[in-house]
């Protein structure tokens, strides 16, 4: 019986001690988390008056359930972080008192972060006003706008921010101008959207007013979202009728497809641009009915005219110089004809209706009748006969200079001798002689400068051209000329 009861006694009994909050007598040698409790102890003396004062003066208050209390703590000898003697200064992270324990500074650093409160923390049984007084302060500190620059800078990285905290209207305007100082379109964007949502109409208007760069972002993204009434409204009220009336134009223009649909932008030019900024666009909204107008009739002919190729050579909404092209290319006068019928679709006529200069006329008839290769056409463009056949250039002073349209009829691919022939219509010598060489027509240079008795000036040229070219036997008979009265 009593090896039975030894071995029961064997099995039962423990030498590990059990943890006891009234024990106060543990070896001296025991450490709570590396440091030992006497150190422990004097740390927290050592934070309790390191800690700076609040706002308000008063010492901030060291939170009971983050350092052990003093007397909890027993004295240990074997303390390796205070000595007996140490001062009880104020020690700060990195100082050299601290640094020696062996507790790193950034545990020193959040150990006293983590004392630092800013709010009462319910500690056991509250009254119930206080608990009142701690909820409230909570609900403050929930709906306080937190600083314009964490928010902008939320939006900027693509994190959940919220405006909802910004109640007042100078907290509003400071967000807003910060978003504009920044310069992030999509922060300046979403502050205007939330004060369209939560100021009144007057105020806001106001604000854009004041700030046309937010406006004209607003305005862009209601025109991108096809909010026509709300696009209308907000430059309506900034004063800009004239940008409202442009842009009801251009979708009336683009939304016309047939003539029976003219009437609504007759309507649009009655209702916009009959008073205020805008009525000093009404010509040109007269101009484009006229335009419109002349391009279904053209197109309708067309159709008429030639099949399969309707959809091709449409002209509906383009510009006018595209149906003036047009119009040189099926509907061209024949001047030599006699007793001409008037046609409403030709070039001159297009002209007179729209207003078309004499030099757009010319540029966009010589190209497309350059690109026929219709080189009569092209003279009868810019020449004349006069008395005893003599040239006579049309326009004067409006016309194109000779120059360009000898340079444009070489680009086109024009014979030598269509192109020399307005070589020679130049009035400055040094000029033709350098035109004709730029376009290659040597030969007009050589006879120029020998009409000019320049003879070194056909030597010059003659050492640049290919050897036995043409050219070059064309340079030396000049220079073997006998009648030519030389003057270098």
């Amino acid at each position: 019986m009593a090896s039975v009861e030894d071995d029961e006694a064997y099995w039962n009994e423990t030498k590990s001690k059990g943890f006891n909050f009234d024990d106060e007598d543990e070896k001296a040698g025991s450490q709570l988390f590396g440091v030992s409790q006497a150190g422990t102890s004097r740390l927290s003396r050592q934070l309790r008056s390191a800690m700076p004062n609040d706002a308000s003066g008063t010492s901030l208050l060291l939170s009971e359930s983050t350092l052990l209390s003093e007397s909890t703590l027993s004295s240990s000898s074997n303390s390796v972080l205070f000595s007996a003697n140490t001062s009880l200064a104020p020690a700060k992270p990195g100082d050299g008192l601290l640094s020696s324990s062996g507790v790193s500074d950034n545990t020193i650093q959040r150990i006293i972060n983590s004392d630092r409160i800013t709010e009462l923390k319910p500690r056991g049984k509250l009254l119930p006003d206080e608990e009142l007084q701690i909820l409230r302060r909570k609900e403050q500190m929930r709906w306080q706008p937190p600083p314009v620059e964490e928010t902008l800078r939320q939006i900027l990285l693509g994190l959940p921010f919220s405006l909802e905290c910004y109640h007042s209207l100078d907290d509003k305007k400071r967000i807003l101008d910060a978003a504009l100082e920044q310069g992030n379109g999509d922060a300046i964007l979403c502050v205007v959207q939330f004060l369209s949502k939560t100021l009144k109409k007057s105020h806001f208007t106001h604000l854009m007013s004041q700030r046309p760069v937010a406006a004209n972002h607003y305005a862009a993204h209601l025109s991108t979202r096809c909010q026509w009434s709300e696009f209308s409204n907000l430059l309506e009220s900034l004063g800009r009728s004239r940008d409202v009336a442009i842009k009801q134009l251009g979708l009336v223009i683009g939304s016309i497809d047939s003539p029976s649909r003219l009437q609504t932008l007759v309507n649009c030019s009655v209702s916009h641009f009959s008073s205020g900024s805008a009525e000093m666009d009404r010509p040109f909204v007269l101009h484009t009915i006229k335009l419109l107008e002349w391009q279904f009739a053209a197109t309708e002919k067309f159709k008429s005219l030639s099949s399969g190729q309707e959809a091709a050579e449409s002209i509906i909404g383009k510009p006018a110089l595209d149906s003036l092209a047009h119009a040189c290319r099926y509907h061209w006068e024949n001047p030599k004809a006699k007793n001409p019928i008037p046609d409403p679709l030709a070039p001159s006529a297009l002209c007179q209706s729209l207003g078309i200069n004499q030099r757009a006329y010319q540029w966009t008839a010589l190209r497309t009748k350059a690109q026929e290769q219709a080189w009569d056409a092209v003279d009868g463009l810019f020449i004349s006969r006069g008395w005893f056949q003599g040239i006579r250039l049309i326009g004067g002073s409006n016309s194109i200079p000779m120059a360009d349209v000898a340079a444009e009829l070489h680009a086109q691919g024009a014979p030598e001798e269509v192109v020399v022939k307005y070589i020679n219509l130049v009035d400055n010598v040094e000029e033709k002689i350098s035109l004709a060489n730029r376009l290659q027509c040597h030969r007009a240079a050589i006879d120029i400068m020998k009409s000019q008795g320049d003879r070194l000036g056909i030597i010059k040229l003659k050492e640049r051209l290919p050897s036995r070219s043409e050219e070059q036997v064309y340079a030396e008979n000049a220079l073997k000329s006998s009648s030519v009265r030389w003057k270098n």
